[in-house]
């Protein structure tokens, strides 16, 4: 389903930034900063839908 694809690929991102931010030393970069701007669509995205499915 498209929600469980979603919810990969948002594990996947929670994945990579926790461990840029490790390498990188805080949050105040633009590789960061991008991840968690990507992160955030998902997390919206995969809400709306959820909210959707729960209407029909």
């Amino acid at each position: 389903m498209i929600i469980d694809s979603l919810e990969n690929k948002i594990n996947e991102l929670r994945k990579k930034l926790t461990e840029i931010v490790q390498i990188k030393g805080g949050f105040i970069d633009e590789e960061v900063i991008l991840i968690s701007q990507q992160l955030d669509k998902l997390i919206i995205e995969m809400q709306m839908r959820q909210g959707k499915r729960k209407k029909q």
